[in-house]
């Protein structure tokens, strides 16, 4: 566990140094629970201690509105890179260094700040065809990060 806590550290550096990705608004999570409509392009998910319930495995690409909805205790953020050049797992990207990361991902946004329990967050970013990583990286009480307790996932876009 030490060797992913410590890569997945250099994998959320790199991510804060790359730049570009696709067009997006960040959302900040500071709406009400249930006052979003649900419709095409949307994604619903749920934030718990510690993983993410309702990504789907795969979208078509274009405009996606994900509405966060957080029941855990703890805040929560979503994160989305890119992941292209490598067909590595994102347990193998988390081990990477920093500078070797950076080859491999694209920020493209979420919901960068956290999301309080009982809150929403909602983010639209425009998806590309491609591997996608999304990532919680809130400190938990116990100052681990979220990813490193397993909240994280991976998505394809077509």
């Amino acid at each position: 566990m030490r060797g992913l806590v410590v890569g997945a550290a250099a994998f959320s550096m790199a991510l804060a140094a790359c730049g570009g990705g696709a067009a997006q608004r960040t959302g900040t999570g500071g709406r009400e629970p249930g006052t979003g409509a649900q419709g095409p392009g949307t994604v619903e998910i749920r934030a718990v201690e510690y993983a993410f319930e309702g990504v789907p495995a795969s979208l078509p690409s274009g405009a996606t509105t994900f509405v966060m909805r957080n029941v855990g205790q703890e805040p929560h953020m979503i994160f989305f890179v890119r992941i292209e050049g490598t067909d590595m797992s994102l347990e193998e990207l988390f081990e990477l260094s920093e500078k070797r990361s950076q080859k491999f991902v694209e920020e493209v946004g979420g919901i960068q700040q956290p999301v309080a329990a009982g809150k929403t967050g909602e983010v639209t970013l425009d998806l590309e065809t491609g591997r996608y990583a999304y990532v919680c990286f809130v400190s938990a009480p116990d100052g681990d990060a979220h990813y490193a307790k397993g909240m994280f996932g991976e998505l394809t876009v077509t």
